[in-house]
C-alpha cells in the first residue's frame, strides 16, 4: 500500500507530531510541576525524540516541496529507516520484556499510565502505520 496524497500525509505526520509532544510532556514530570531530567535516560524517550525530530523535519520539508503539489516526498529514506527500527526496538522491547513485570507489582493491578501508552505503544504503531501507508518500498535498494 502506498498513498500518494498530500493532505493525508501531512494530517497524519500532524497528529502524530501532536502525540510524540504529548507524550514526551506526561513523561518529562512537567505536569506535576517539576522537570525529570533521568528520563533523557530512558531509551523510549530518546528513540521518540529522534522520531519527534524526523518527523517535523519530513513535515516541514513536505510543506516546501513544490515540484509535484500533490505527492508525498520522503527525505532521507535510510534515515527513516533508522527511526523506524529505533522505535520499533522500543515497542517490541516494552511489549514483551517491561510490561509483563508490571503485571505482578503492587496488588496485581495493571499500572498503565497515558504517557507509558503514548511513548511505548501509539507513537510506535504510528511510525510503522506512516512507513506501510506513505513510504515506497524497496527504496532503499537502489540508493
Amino acid at each position: 500500500m502506498f498513498f500518494q496524497n498530500r493532505f493525508c500525509f501531512l494530517a497524519y505526520k500532524a497528529l502524530f507530531i501532536l502525540l510524540c509532544l504529548w507524550g514526551l510532556y506526561l513523561n518529562s514530570g512537567l505536569p506535576q510541576g517539576s522537570v525529570k531530567w533521568h528520563v533523557l535516560d530512558y531509551y523510549a524517550i530518546q528513540s521518540n525524540m529522534l522520531c519527534l525530530f524526523y518527523f517535523i523535519w519530513s513535515f516541514y520539508t513536505n510543506l516546501r516541496y513544490r515540484e509535484e503539489p500533490l505527492q508525498v516526498y520522503t527525505p532521507a529514506p535510510r534515515l527513516k529507516g533508522a527511526v523506524t527500527f529505533c522505535i520499533t526496538v522500543t515497542l517490541l522491547i516494552y511489549n514483551f520484556i517491561l510490561a509483563p513485570v508490571q503485571f505482578s507489582m503492587g496488588n496485581g493491578a495493571v499500572v498503565y499510565s497515558a504517557g507509558n501508552i503514548l511513548v511505548h505503544y501509539v507513537v510506535p504503531v504510528m511510525v510503522v502505520l506512516d512507513w506501510v501507508m506513505f513510504d515506497k518500498k524497496r527504496c532503499l535498494e537502489n540508493l
